[in-house]
């Protein structure tokens, strides 16, 4: 598998969801994500970190919801889902671009015994997976 580049773009226009959006070219034939979760739990706390992927949006605005299953399932031409020891992944082939997908990425935080620090937040973004090459900066 490939990686990508990316780079963070403004927020999308238009439609009732104004969260935020990067960009990331696909520099190889395929990418794969992977969801992930960190647990930590001690005598006094514990704490959760985690990305979660949320939907696929296609080329024309269609929105996928992921299925997860051991045995790799087509959601959209290039595009694969399927969950594998306990990891939800996306396979994404640069035939399949342009294409979104909505992310969600959390943490938590709880103390046992002091209340006052405990904390969470959520953020829900955007990445929009390009095949096209980057543009090129422009020259000074």
């Amino acid at each position: 598998m490939s990686r990508g580049t990316s780079g963070v773009t403004a927020a999308r226009p238009g439609g009732p969801e104004r969260l935020p959006e990067e960009s990331v070219h696909l520099t190889g034939e395929s990418l794969e994500l992977a969801s992930s979760v960190w647990y930590h739990g001690g005598s006094n706390d514990r704490s959760v970190d985690r990305l979660d992927i949320l939907e696929i949006e296609d080329p024309a605005g269609g929105r996928h919801q992921p299925v997860w299953s051991a045995t790799p399932h087509q959601l959209l031409p290039g595009v694969e889902t399927f969950r594998t020891d306990g990891t939800n992944r996306v396979r994404i082939e640069r035939r399949a671009c342009p294409l979104r997908v909505r992310f969600r990425a959390s943490y938590e935080y709880d103390s046992y015994t002091d209340s006052e620090h405990c904390s969470s937040y959520h953020r829900e973004y955007w990445v929009t997976y390009r095949s096209d090459p980057p543009a090129e900066p422009p020259k000074p």
